[in-house]
């Protein structure tokens, strides 16, 4: 994983490391893009936190990517069934 993007992820884990297991379904899937990968351990994460709902801003921010690569990585997600979302507003989402 590049370096600027695991400061990131750690960063959503509140600056300690933090451990997350990969299915090997999702390791080694070619259909998913290694932004939905790294995406999906955001969002284990965070739910290991206790964190489902989140802003799409501090999706973007989390992750360093733009609102539409966001919504592409969920999509391609939901699409694996590996994420279930349920919209709650134009700017919310449950994860």
């Amino acid at each position: 994983m590049p370096q600027r993007k695991q400061q990131r992820v750690m960063k959503a884990a509140g600056d300690r490391p933090t451990s997350v297991r990969v299915p090997d379904r999702i390791w080694k899937s070619r259909r998913l893009r290694p932004g939905a990968k790294l995406f999906w351990c955001f969002v284990r994460i965070a739910n290991h936190k206790g964190r489902w709902t989140f802003r799409y801003r501090h999706l973007r921010e989390a992750i360093g990517v733009c609102q539409h690569s966001v919504r592409t990585f969920i999509r391609q997600l939901e699409t694996a069934r590996l994420l279930r979302v349920v919209p709650e507003s134009l700017r919310t989402v449950t994860l």
